[in-house]
């Protein structure tokens, strides 16, 4: 059965709309299944764009207070303020604390896996298409959008942008990028062709090159993530070394 929020989701998508999600992973109940889960939830869902960060405890705030009384804190208020200038956002540069129910470098290394995961060519693709499938059909679109007939773009700046990425898609060497735009435009349009959907595909498309662009830079490229969790089965083996090892008695 669809879960309440998938189903909030698609009714979000039925009107022809793009739903995004902030998400955090380093909260206390999270432990190292939490990258996957969250990935799940993403592609089930078909959202397309995400801020997927790593949790921050930022001074001044109740949780900074809390950990610093846990002596969880790897970094002091000052430290925090000189360390901020140079983050570049959400990633592996901004942990300032000792997680609860993992490493440090599990919590890492499962985000980077996580991050590249959701920008990868394919994961990308495959969340547009299934949040575009939602849409409202070329004929229900809504009567504003049903006008517009065309692909016409408005003045030389907006000519200049479609230009330049359609060079950055198409005159380029890459035919994994080439082969990303051509295909998923083509999966998300089919039966859904208008102006509309047509600009709306292109400008997630546009935003997967930046949010792609930052992840390689801060966490390698997507493609070399495997395709599972780094714990994956992990379960399996804390449950083994459970069995093994010796009763103590009492």
């Amino acid at each position: 059965l669809m879960s309440p929020l998938i189903q909030s989701i698609r009714r979000i998508q039925a009107r022809g709309i793009f739903p995004w999600a902030g998400m955090i992973v380093g909260f206390d109940n999270d432990d190292y299944q939490i990258f996957a889960e969250q990935l799940k939830f993403l592609m089930e869902a078909g959202i397309p764009c995400t801020t997927s960060g790593i949790l921050v405890a930022i001074p001044t705030t109740p949780l900074f207070k809390r950990l610093e009384a846990e002596g969880r804190l790897t970094m002091g208020r000052e430290e925090f303020r000189i360390a901020s200038e140079t983050w570049k956002g959400h990633g592996s540069d901004n942990l300032n604390f000792i997680p609860k129910l993992m490493t440090k470098k599990e919590l890492l290394d499962g985000y980077s896996w996580m991050i590249r995961q959701i920008y990868s060519y394919e994961n990308f693709s495959k969340r547009m298409e299934t949040c575009m499938q939602h849409f409202p059909t070329a004929e229900k679109q809504h009567p504003v959008r049903k006008k517009q007939s065309s692909f016409a773009i408005d003045g030389k700046k907006g000519i200049q942008s479609f230009l330049k990425i359609l060079k950055y898609f198409l005159l380029t060497a890459d035919l994994q990028r080439m082969k990303f735009f051509v295909t998923t435009l083509f999966k998300v349009l089919k039966g859904r062709l208008t102006e509309w959907n047509f600009n709306a595909a292109v400008t997630y498309l546009v935003m997967e090159k930046h949010f792609r662009e930052y992840v390689t830079e801060t966490q390698g490229v997507p493609e070399e993530a495997s395709l599972v969790s780094p714990y994956d089965g992990w379960d399996r083996k804390y449950a083994q070394e459970s069995v093994s090892q010796p009763v103590s008695a009492a």
